[in-house]
């Protein structure tokens, strides 16, 4: 599967070949976001980000395929398959990831939240990012998807975990949109949004539903 945006996950990301390949990439990244943030996203060339990093715009190229592929690459994500993966298979895909999370996110926020909320606030607030995120998103669920299905066996287009992959990436996107836009505790969100969502939507204390009247309700009042 061609995946336009994400980085492909290194058979070894624990490598120091690999690591010095994800230092540049996040060096290249933090310059990219400076001049963004300075002189506008479709103001900025990948030349220009080349000639600050000191690399050349094919190096540029060579890490990320395209010019918001640098936004949206996160560090974190192979690590995340990587802890899904290693969950006990047959676990429901929302406790693997919540706890793949668990594990992982205080961990990235404490390195690097502020990099990661930088990157949050361009790709929502800048048209042409805002137009890839639903792809963005896509695309790490079928990452997602992939990892459960190879842990526990199963064909990728398998029913359940389609559904449960699809569901729990979306929950995290409205967590992610939320963080963005009010601050907060990204780490909690995230575990509320997925809590949520292993209790059927339902809120710690429900409102009362009011049941319509059916046709039998309406026959049994009678007028005294």
């Amino acid at each position: 599967m061609h995946l336009r945006y994400a980085v492909i996950v290194p058979p070894d990301p624990s490598s120091l070949r690999e690591r010095k390949k994800e230092k540049t990439r996040l060096a290249i990244q933090q310059v990219a976001l400076d001049l963004f943030e300075r002189q506008g996203y479709e103001r900025t060339t990948i030349e220009q980000i080349a000639a600050v990093a000191e690399v050349s715009p094919s190096t540029v190229y060579r890490y990320f395929a395209t010019k918001e592929a640098i936004v949206f690459w996160d560090r974190w994500d192979p690590r995340v398959l990587d802890a899904i993966a290693a969950r006990p298979a047959g676990e429901p895909a929302i406790d693997s990831l919540r706890a793949a999370l668990d594990e992982l996110m205080p961990v990235a926020m404490a390195e690097e939240g502020g990099l990661i909320h930088r990157r949050m606030l361009l790709s929502l607030g800048e048209p042409e990012l805002r137009a890839h995120v639903n792809e963005i998103a896509e695309e790490v669920t079928a990452l997602f998807v992939q990892t459960l299905a190879r842990r526990d066996e199963r064909p990728e287009d398998d029913f359940e975990l389609q559904v449960a992959g699809h569901a729990a990436m979306s929950a995290l996107v409205v967590a992610m949109h939320t963080w963005a836009a009010t601050g907060g505790d990204l780490v909690e969100l995230c575990t509320r949004a997925l809590t949520l969502l292993s209790n059927g939507t339902r809120p710690d204390v429900e409102p009362a539903v009011r049941r319509r009247p059916t046709s039998r309700d309406r026959q049994g009042r009678q007028p005294a």
